[in-house]
């Protein structure tokens, strides 16, 4: 029973939904109570009835949503209803309810409880949120009024010897505690403080034992002439029920009728366990091992292969949701099948293109290793070539270098000897200068000369040595005027040759300078030349070894290449495997 109200019932009644619950902030009213909104998704449970109407309805237990409220769980919606047919709502579970300590833990419970003059055996289980807070609780009751009464009787008309039965007592903590549930005679009493005739507590010993038997002397409440006569009691708990079975009988009675009521009850029990054995048998075949067969038989059929049939199904508890599984099973197989055997022919013949692509792949890239060889030794030789270049281009720019600074030095002999010449030219103009004064002198000279001739000749006689002086004078200065005149005439005649002679010296100078500026390009060129040679040959350096490191990824591309077909060839053996594999199973088409 605990099965079937923790799993059956709880489990169906929370199927309904499929999602989270919610506690709202907004607030409905529910008789005399303002209640908050419980909700599982977009639907209301406050005041909604059809949910607990439906589980009612399918299962023949009663429902009832409770929403927590401070301390308190208020019954929002529910299928139970009153004696005068109202629906209990807006009721809060007694504190003093056994359930209620446990559900504040977030426990759940089960036991029996009297609802409004019947009995039930109840399922309490909290609701938790998305983030695992309680906020209600889920019940589930099953009437067992009627097997509670059939077990009622059943137990009163039960004899142990002439005069002893069986009873059953109260375990539930509280005020009903030793409360005696089952008696022929004494049931709605209390017997926790009854006393056997020696004093002993013995409904208090057993309450308190749980389990076992107890000899003590019959109590004051029996039979005058039976008082103080020792009985036996066995006593067993019934968990779901909290009661417990007492089991009582005089001693003298069980041992005067042992064997009669051992034959007896030996009969009982063996045509009990046939009639017991026959129920079972028949409906466990009915309703379990039919089905099991039945999906057994289908679990069978798709463990070789054969996926082409489903169970026919109508029932709704749990068989048939085995049945319900086992169908979904098979179409999801179905389903799952059909994809793999299109996905394994698809990578079959997609590793077959990756094969043959790899095949080319793997030609190419020895193509392509043979020709960065053959690109690697003529690099080799340009390499060489380009380095002698860079030498000799080297070794001209040093010439270079060495013919521009012999340029320099012509150059600058050439602007000493344009000094030099500049030099000889001024002092030719000097001397030219000191020529000219002289024949002024000369000049000068000779008109002192010719005076003092004049002056002699107007002495006479006294005047004739002075003439002839004179005379000489003027003899001598014409000489000196003749030859500072030739002296004039040469110097003027050098000073043109100086005058030419400065000039091819400028033009020399001016064509070493552009020599000199020509060489110092050169140089420069040929420098650039020698650099330029210097990076090409760094560069065909570093191409020579990008060509090498190409060489060896090519190689390695070409391993890979191998891998990557002896890969795609296991491939395609394995999905030929796995096509063969799901081409076993039959499929509905």
């Amino acid at each position: 029973m605990n099965n079937c109200l923790d799993l059956g019932g709880h489990f169906t009644f929370r199927a309904q939904w499929h999602e989270p619950f919610v506690l709202e902030q907004e607030t409905v009213q529910v008789q005399d109570k303002t209640v908050a909104i419980l909700k599982v998704g977009a639907e209301t449970l406050n005041l909604n009835f059809a949910p607990v109407d439906q589980f009612t309805a399918q299962t023949g237990a009663i429902a009832t949503i409770f929403v927590k409220q401070g301390e308190d769980f208020i019954r929002v919606s529910t299928s139970l209803k009153k004696e005068n047919g109202e629906r209990a709502i807006g009721t809060a579970l007694d504190r003093s309810h056994p359930a209620y300590a446990l559900l504040l833990k977030g426990e759940s419970f089960i036991g029996p409880a009297k609802l409004f003059g019947k009995d039930y055996m109840t399922s309490y289980v909290p609701i938790m949120d998305a983030q695992a807070k309680m906020i209600g609780i889920l019940f589930v009751g099953i009437d067992i009024s009627d097997n509670l009464r059939f077990l009622k009787e059943k137990v009163k008309s039960m004899k142990i010897g002439k005069t002893g039965g069986y009873f059953a007592l109260n375990r539930k903590a509280g005020k009903t505690y030793g409360d005696v549930m089952i008696d022929a005679n004494n049931e709605g009493k209390n017997y926790l403080t009854e006393k056997a005739s020696d004093g002993s507590e013995f409904i208090k010993d057993m309450l308190e034992k749980n389990t076992g038997v107890s000899y003590y002397a019959a109590p004051s409440f029996g039979a005058a002439a039976l008082q103080g006569k020792q009985r036996v009691a066995v006593f067993q708990p019934v968990p779901t029920m909290n009661w417990l079975i007492v089991g009582s009988a005089y001693t003298a009675e069980i041992v005067e009728d042992s064997v009669a009521q051992l034959i007896k009850y030996a009969f009982l029990a063996l045509v009990l366990i046939v009639v017991v054995a026959f129920v079972l048998f028949y409906i466990v075949k009915r309703y379990v091992s039919v089905p099991l067969a039945e999906a057994t038989r289908m679990a069978n059929k798709m463990a070789t292969g054969d996926l082409t049939e489903q169970v026919s199904n109508a029932r709704h508890d749990e068989i048939g949701q085995l049945l319900n599984a086992i169908n979904s099973i098979g179409t999801g197989l179905t389903k799952v099948i059909v994809e793999v055997s299109a996905g394994s022919f698809a990578i079959q013949q997609a590793s077959q293109e990756i094969a043959s692509g790899n095949a080319d792949l793997s030609a190419r890239t020895e193509s392509q290793a043979s020709s960065l060889e053959e690109t690697s030794s003529s690099m080799e030789e340009l390499t060489a070539t380009v380095k002698n270049n860079a030498d000799n281009a080297r070794q001209a720019s040093q010439l270079t270098t060495q013919a521009s600074s012999v340029a320099a030095s012509g150059g600058t002999v050439v602007n000493d000897v344009i000094s030099t010449m500049q030099e000889i030219k001024d002092s030719s103009r000097r001397i030219a200068d000191i020529t000219g004064v002289i024949d002024g002198i000369a000049f000068q000279t000779n008109i002192l000369a010719l005076n003092a001739a004049v002056e002699a000749a107007r002495a006479g006689e006294q005047g004739r040595g002075f003439a002839v002086v004179a005379a000489e004078v003027r003899s001598l200065a014409q000489r000196a005027a003749a030859s500072a005149t030739e002296i004039k005439l040469l110097i003027n005649q050098s000073v043109e040759k100086v005058d030419q002679g400065s000039e091819l010296v400028n033009v020399a100078g001016t064509t070493m300078r552009e020599i000199v500026l020509n060489i110092e390009q050169v140089a420069t060129i040929v420098m650039a030349i020698s650099n330029a040679s210097g990076e090409q040959s760094a560069g065909i350096d570093q191409i020579s070894l990008a060509i090498s490191d190409m060489d060896e990824m090519t190689q390695q591309n070409s391993a890979l290449v191998e891998q990557a077909a002896a890969a795609s060839e296991s491939l395609r053996d394995q999905t030929e495997r796995l096509h063969h594999v799901v081409g076993q199973f039959k499929v509905r088409r």
